[in-house]
């Protein structure tokens, strides 16, 4: 395997580190290669995780990779004690998230406040006009010209863009 493939298939090399630095005493050092060899490792045992939660999935007719397949993969491989741990941290990352959510919301809620439906319309506009410009890539169109309708708008590449059937 080429180094580049290596790096594309691993751990950033500081998390290693600091890994193995906090399960270290402090006048204990790992060498580069050691580090090395717990990255390829840690790549490794995501990969037969990954591997065998598929196939528990597949077993089950379904589609997406869930908590609780990554722990059934857990026991199914050997690694039962890490269930619990496995299942911990997955309630913990769940009320991290839904607590972002709530924050997000109550941010919004917070700064839409009596804003009355046409400023509220407004913003809403200008945030759409916003998301087309990043995902088209484009300059804004300025409002005052109207396009032509006959004819079609040009892409980036300066060709005719297809017609989309209507969302």
């Amino acid at each position: 395997m080429a180094d580049t493939d290596k790096e594309a298939n691993s751990f950033p090399k500081a998390t290693i580190q600091n890994l193995i630095k906090a399960c270290l005493p402090s006048d204990c050092r790992a060498s580069p290669e050691f580090r090395d060899l717990v990255n390829e490792c840690c790549v490794e045992f995501v990969k037969m995780l990954t591997t065998e939660a598929n196939e528990i999935v597949d077993q089950e007719g379904k589609k997406i990779i869930a908590p609780q397949h990554l722990v059934k993969a857990l026991k199914e491989l050997g690694f039962g004690e890490y269930a619990a741990a496995a299942q911990k941290a997955g309630a913990e990352a769940n009320r991290d998230i839904l607590q972002k959510r709530r924050e997000r919301r109550q941010s919004m809620l917070e700064r839409t406040e009596g804003l009355d439906d046409q400023q509220l319309l407004k913003e809403q506009a200008e945030l759409f006009n916003a998301a087309r410009e990043r995902l088209e890539g484009h300059q804004p169109m300025d409002e005052d010209e109207p396009m032509d309708e006959d004819e079609p708008p040009k892409t980036e590449t300066g060709g005719e863009e297809e017609d989309l059937p209507e969302a």
